[in-house]
């Protein structure tokens, strides 16, 4: 591509700004004004400058018009050059300088100076206004490449290297491909840092090499037009006739496979007076007699085109680079020639390469999947490959080399097949990706776990123990398959391992059961749902009371059901979920039968007794103290809503108190009274032993008289 087809060159009238008459960039020895170096380029005017030294520092200078109000210059920061002096107003020159140096000029291709520029306020109130100025830059180099010839005699059909001067190498674009220009094959390539010229003549005679380079950076040329294009001149090389003829094959490369060394294959070659039809030649690596027999050569008949027909059977390998191949007849050699003889195309590995992974040999793939392939092997360049029921989307082909082809490419999600064949030239290889169906541990948010009465919870938002008000008459799972699998995020089929236990009030194990590899599949509604059958999935839920011998619905008051769930690690090759569930039953209210026996109970009677009125004297809440009663009473107790297995600290009940029941003294007071209660328990509800306080009224049978009391006590509940 030559740049200077573009349309690009030095504008004649100077630039209108608005805020300077002049900028003016001095590098090196030389001063550049953006009123006479300016060029246009990619529809925007750049002021042009040549600089040798790719880091060059330099020195701008900006003269603002008289009406600009210009009050401050400041240079933006940027990556492709570093501030060394700020802007600075010059008041005997009447401009702002500020100095910079450039980094790395050759790759800077869209170069700019942004200035920030603050002008005076235009008002009492108003206040300075700053805007970015652009100062755009086309900056050049100009580079040659000389030929000097150690020799300027060449052969033809022998391979000549020259090196090649030039003042920038770095600005040199090299391809590597092979041109010709008057009978004269050339190649420009880079050996050990050194710019090298490879000549092949193929015709004799004086002839004089034109060639054109290619620069990575334009330039201006004489015409001060941009131009990539630099002219390689050469003087008169004078080409000469081979001590041995070079005879050129149609085929420049053979494959090295039993056709080719058992039947041969058919060829054409230059023909020429001295080669003999019906004869055999043998070919060998090197002119001197006893060298290593490559192939043998048949010349059959001659073709109109001056060329003749030949049969040519390959014994060894031969590559082109290796060096001149020798015709020879009684082991003198007549003719020479070069072709490559390669080995067959063959594969001995595929790698793939997932997103976010590493290369990994077995050739697995997944629908839907994007993918990179490496296939290696031997003489891959030859093939023409192409994926079976795939998308290729290659695009880069420079780093396929004889040992490696990479591919990229799309699975598609509706593949039906479980290889992607790998086909050359139509046909079957023998290697194919295979197509495995996603298996990828899901978050348990598809799992639902009823419990009691019609309530459901999915399972990965399970926090804490689930406390249950009601009779666990049904504890299930149930799976939603259509949940599995996204559109576009797939995890296929869920193996999971599944532990449930019946816990006791004390926490002993009651039962347990392990079920292993329970398979859920996704349902129809998948991307991939017809690809998911199998015998072994589940497309009912599991119903635990099915399965264990203590039903959920016998569990006592604060037994518990307790649920492990987590996938079959042996199943994946990536962590796995794992999940506890605990569902205790918890009823909000219990009844039990409490027998306590209150200590120096105060009771107050509501009233005077029999006794009060003949002794004239009110008892009070003290006048029992000494006393040991017994009270037998039916209680409600409340469970905590918040906390498992826990109680409320307070009871409320009714029942019998046996007053003094175990009071000895001659005066006591013995007497059985009905009570209603409220009692407050200060340790554990479930102990069997309790220390309460109890509060309440009653009513005494043999005083007729009622009451009210408070009094400590010991517990016993059954």
């Amino acid at each position: 591509m030559l740049l200077a087809l573009l349309p690009a060159g030095i504008c004649a009238a100077p630039v209108a700004d608005r805020y300077f008459d002049e900028v003016t960039l001095a590098v090196d020895t030389s001063l550049y004004t953006l009123s006479q170096n300016t060029i246009l380029h990619r529809r925007k005017h750049q002021l042009y400058f040549e600089y040798a030294n790719r880091y060059a520092a330099c020195e701008l200078r900006f003269y603002p018009k008289e009406d600009s109000d210009i009050q401050r210059l400041l240079l933006v920061a940027s990556a492709g050059y570093e501030v060394l002096d700020s802007c600075a107003f010059i008041e005997n020159e009447g401009c702002y300088r500020a100095r910079l140096r450039f980094a790395d000029l050759l790759s800077n291709e869209h170069l700019s100076i942004l200035v920030n520029v603050t002008t005076l306020p235009q008002g009492e109130n108003a206040a300075p206004h700053t805007r970015v100025w652009e100062l755009a830059l086309f900056p050049y180099t100009q580079t040659w490449v000389k030929f000097f010839p150690s020799s300027d005699i060449l052969f033809v059909g022998e391979e000549k290297i020259f090196e090649l001067e030039t003042n920038n190498i770095e600005n040199i674009r090299l391809s590597g491909d092979w041109h010709s220009s008057n009978g004269i094959d050339y190649r420009i390539a880079l050996r050990d840092g050194r710019l090298t010229l490879i000549l092949q003549p193929r015709e004799l005679g004086v002839k004089n090499l034109d060639a054109t380079l290619e620069t990575i950076a334009p330039f201006l040329n004489a015409d001060k037009r941009l131009s990539n294009a630099v002219a390689l001149q050469s003087p008169p090389l004078t080409i000469k006739a081979s001590r041995l003829v070079f005879l050129n094959m149609d085929k420049k490369e053979v494959t090295y496979d039993d056709e080719a060394r058992y039947r041969g294959v058919n060829v054409v070659i230059d023909n020429n007076r001295r080669l003999l039809l019906n004869r055999t030649y043998r070919i060998e690596d090197q002119e001197a007699a006893g060298g290593s027999l490559i192939a043998e050569l048949f010349p059959i008949k001659d073709l109109a085109n001056d060329k003749v027909l030949c049969k040519l059977t390959v014994f060894n390998l031969h590559r082109n680079t290796e060096g001149y191949l020798y015709l020879k007849m009684n082991d003198v050699p007549t003719f020479i020639t070069n072709f490559d003889i390669t080995p067959k195309t063959q594969i001995s590995a595929i790698y793939v390469l997932h997103e976010g992974s590493d290369w990994q040999s077995g050739g697995r793939v997944n629908p839907g999947e994007l993918v990179d392939v490496s296939v290696e092997g031997e003489s891959l360049h030859k093939a023409r490959f192409t994926w079976q029921d795939a998308i290729d989307l290659t695009s880069d082909t420079i780093s396929q080399t004889e040992t490696r082809r990479l591919f990229k490419l799309h699975i598609p999600m509706s593949i039906n097949k479980r290889q992607v064949a790998l086909l050359n030239n139509g046909q079957p290889t023998g290697k194919a990706l295979q197509v495995d169906e996603y298996q990828h541990p899901r978050p348990f948010d598809f799992v639902t776990l009823s419990y009691g009465s019609n309530a459901q919870i999915q399972v990965n938002k399970v926090s804490n123990v689930i406390i249950s008000r009601s009779v666990l008459k049904e504890f299930s799972l149930s799976f939603g398959r259509g949940d599995i699998d996204g559109k576009t995020r797939l995890y296929g089929k869920q193996y999971m391992d599944i532990d449930v236990r019946i816990l006791g009030k004390r926490g002993e194990i009651v039962e347990m059961r392990s079920l292993k590899n329970q398979l859920v599949c996704p349902d129809e509604t998948s991307p991939r749902g017809a690809h998911y059958k199998d015998k072994s999935c589940l497309n009912e839920g599991i119903n635990f009371n099915n399965i264990l011998n203590a039903k959920t619905s016998a569990l006592d008051n604060f037994g518990k059901v307790q649920l492990d769930i987590k996938h079959s690690a042996e199943k994946y090759s990536e962590p796995i979920f794992e999940k506890r569930v605990e569902v205790i039953y918890q009823p909000r209210v219990l009844f039990d039968i409490d027998l306590s026996l209150p200590a120096g109970m105060m009771i107050q009677n509501l009233g005077e007794s029999q006794s009060e009125k003949e002794s004239q004297k009110k008892s009070s809440f003290t006048d029992n103290l000494g006393g040991i009663s017994i009270a037998l009473i039916a209680q409600l107790s409340f469970t905590d809503s918040e906390k498992a297995g826990k109680m409320k600290p307070y009871r409320c009940g009714a029942g019998f108190l046996f007053i003094n029941t175990f009071n000895f003294r001659e005066d006591a007071q013995r007497d059985l009274a009905f009570v209603a209660l409220g009692s407050i328990y200060p340790l554990s509800a479930r102990r069997m032993f309790n220390v309460p306080i109890h509060v309440g009224v009653g009513y005494k049978l043999q005083e007729k008289i009622p009451f009210v009391m408070i009094s400590p006590g010991i517990s016993v509940s059954f």
